[in-house]
């Protein structure tokens, strides 16, 4: 998750607050798509589409 961070505010020039609060706003999202029976699939694309980064990075939040 650090990984992430440090991207968002060094490649998207995004404050620590404001990386922080889309951390949470992704981590709030993957909740609901674990709760729904979500795929592997919908976790990367959901990944994607709130960071712009490759699913790679997901792992980061699946071991955190």
């Amino acid at each position: 998750m650090k990984r992430v961070m440090k991207i968002l505010m060094e490649r998207d020039g995004e404050s620590r607050e404001d990386a922080i609060e889309m951390v949470k706003n992704f981590t709030k999202e993957m909740e609901q798509l674990i709760e729904g029976k979500g795929t592997l699939d919908d976790a990367e694309e959901l990944f994607e589409l709130h960071f712009g980064l490759e699913p790679d990075y997901l792992e980061d939040f699946l071991l955190f």
